[in-house]
């Protein structure tokens, strides 16, 4: 559960961040622009929505894990989804490769399996 609260609040805070300074201020650094390039994209905005979105579903998930229902672990199920698909599709558009993506499709994987095994559902 701690992973998916730091999770929520990293991406919403880097998400914001990207969409207000892009191209960085006296206390945050100016992103590589080399990888928009790779991707196609002309801004930093449709990537830190998708950084916000993941962001706002793992504060869902977070919450609805704190009470106990039979809805609590799809908000983690849908946010580790979202989370390895937006990781994956990078990974797959960009011709140079970092290691926090693989690093961050893995924690995405690994929130679906740990969800699914606390669900009831026999992953491993």
């Amino acid at each position: 559960m701690a992973i998916l609260g730091l999770l929520a609040f990293a991406s919403t805070l880097y998400g914001l961040l990207m969409i207000n300074y892009p191209y960085g201020n006296n206390y945050i650094p100016a992103l590589n622009t080399d990888l928009l390039a790779a991707m196609g994209l002309k801004s930093f905005f449709i990537v830190g929505l998708m950084l916000i979105l993941i962001g706002m579903v793992n504060i869902g998930a977070f919450f609805s894990l704190s009470k106990s229902g039979t809805y609590q672990y799809r908000w983690s199920i849908t946010g580790g989804i979202f989370l390895s698909l937006c990781m994956i599709i990078t990974i797959i558009s960009t011709a140079s490769h970092y290691w926090v993506q693989a690093i961050l499709a893995g924690a995405g994987i690994m929130i679906i399996l740990l969800s699914l095994q606390l669900k009831g559902k026999w992953v491993i």
